[in-house]
């Protein structure tokens, strides 16, 4: 909420982009969107996920925050208790919320499951991509020997990197062949 608290400051009072925002804090704008899409929580469904407001056992996990901005106002606080109770699933809940969220429902009819695992492409993409940017920062933080000797680290960085290259362009033509 922190997070989602900085980004809502960032944006409004800095009137700063969402692009800017991502650059400024790592993260990718559709990432910064989301976590501002968070401001949408009640504050009792905002207070769950407040570990110095709730004991641990009614404390709402990380992941529910961006299932429950989906879901109308009046609803969150029933779906958050319901997920404490254990009387819904994280899965139910995304579930509920694709199918009878009206900007999922508009247009074509979507295979829940299909879509889900999308969603879950999506976010092993961004998990790849920080973790990219933290190989980055790292490799731009380390200095190279100055005669490299064949299997040097360095040599070996070089043909790993070259891997990973190729990889991210095989991943990148399957994205543009999609319609």
């Amino acid at each position: 909420m922190e997070i989602s608290d900085a980004v809502k400051h960032m944006m409004e009072n800095l009137k700063m982009s969402q692009a800017e925002i991502g650059e400024a804090l790592g993260y990718h704008p559709v990432v910064v969107s989301r976590y501002y899409g968070l401001q949408r929580l009640v504050g009792e469904v905002r207070d769950m996920f407040d570990p110095n407001l709730c004991a641990k056992d009614k404390l709402l996990p990380r992941t529910a925050a961006f299932e429950l901005m989906m879901v109308a106002p009046l609803n969150q606080v029933t779906y958050a208790k319901a997920l404490l109770s254990g009387e819904m699933t994280l899965t139910d809940l995304r579930m509920h919320v694709r199918t009878s969220t009206p900007a999922h429902t508009a247009g074509r009819p979507r295979n829940p499951e299909t879509h889900e695992r999308w969603r879950a492409c999506l976010r092993r993409a961004e998990a790849i991509e920080s973790k990219l940017e933290d190989l980055i920062s790292v490799i731009k933080a380390t200095p190279l020997p100055d005669n490299p000797v064949p299997g040097s680290s360095s040599i070996l960085t070089k043909r790993l990197l070259d891997k990973l290259t190729s990889k991210v362009d095989e991943a990148r033509d399957l994205l543009k062949s999609l319609p």
